[in-house]
């Protein structure tokens, strides 16, 4: 269940990330936090939501998902290009996609004769 939340909070990063060109880290994190908070409603949080969110963010930087560039006022996070093709492959893998990604079960031969 720990998996599903961070894979959550990937996708929830790379979802904002691929809006903009890069974004301050803290404004990525309060996006989170009301998306989770909208997400939770009345339940009591388990966790405390900037924590996992700073630590998903770091994992991203190590797996060179998600840049990071500091500066002096803030840091800023960009996505690299391994990062938009995460996002391409959640997007295919989707339950919303036009293409069914699921086998029905049915095979197909296909027979071309060409003199």
């Amino acid at each position: 269940m720990n998996s599903k939340k961070k894979t959550n909070l990937q996708e929830l990063i790379l979802r904002i990330l691929s809006k903009k060109r890069a974004s301050k880290q803290e404004d990525v994190i309060e996006q989170i936090e009301k998306l989770l908070d909208e997400e939770s409603g009345a339940k009591k949080k388990s966790i405390k939501p900037k924590y996992a969110v700073n630590r998903a963010i770091k994992k991203m930087v190590e797996d060179e998902v998600i840049s990071q560039y500091d500066t002096e006022q803030s840091s800023f996070l960009s996505l690299t290009s391994s990062g938009r093709q995460k996002l391409r492959n959640i997007k295919l893998s989707s339950q919303s996609h036009l293409i069914s990604t699921v086998w029905d079960g049915y095979w197909r031969v296909i027979v071309v004769d060409i003199p």
